[in-house]
């Protein structure tokens, strides 16, 4: 039997025991995983140092995304959106991959408004998605023009990511995939 111990904290108020496991799960996209849990200790009568296994739930996580912002160097309220990470295989069969949208969003203060972030423009901006190795996919948006921005103000881009798979529908209307 081989052990994989971490050291573990203890949570007072909900009297449970918790531990943070870093896993790196490669190129998968959004693979399951499931621990088998045991206590673990190495000061204990011979042959009680481990105690009895228990069966975590299934979990699922989701693959890396990296964003990158540039300005463009002629105008710097343009900006060139690129998003990167571990995407499905599109291949003849099946040429759908996910889709991915970003908004601008701004943050009101509580003297300006109890609203919180709230979108700059209406609707998302879709960012194209292309393949570029096997399990490796780019989302790029082309520019996208900044509102004049005031002194102290705050924002974000919100990233959004969709599945499409053959068969659905928006509006009643069958989506197109590739």
């Amino acid at each position: 039997m081989a052990v994989a111990g971490h050291e573990v904290g203890y949570d007072e108020t909900r009297h449970l025991f918790y531990c943070d496991i870093s896993i790196d799960a490669g190129p998968s996209y959004y693979p399951f995983v499931r621990l088998a849990l045991a206590g673990y200790q190495p000061k204990s009568i011979p042959g009680a140092e481990v105690s009895r296994i228990v069966l975590a739930d299934f979990a699922q996580f989701a693959p890396g995304r990296m964003a990158w912002i540039a300005r463009d160097p002629q105008d710097p309220d343009l900006l060139k959106i690129t998003v990167s990470g571990t995407g499905y295989r599109k291949n003849k069969s099946f040429n759908c991959a996910s889709s991915m949208e970003m908004r601008l969003e701004r943050w009101f203060s509580e003297e300006e408004s109890d609203i919180g972030w709230v979108p700059v423009l209406f609707g998302s901006l879709p960012l194209q998605a292309d393949q570029t190795l096997q399990t490796l996919t780019v989302w790029t948006a082309e520019f996208f023009h900044l509102p004049p921005i005031g002194p102290g103000a705050r924002f974000r881009l919100v990233f959004e990511e969709y599945e499409l798979f053959l068969g659905d529908t928006a509006n009643g209307q069958t989506l197109p995939c590739g």
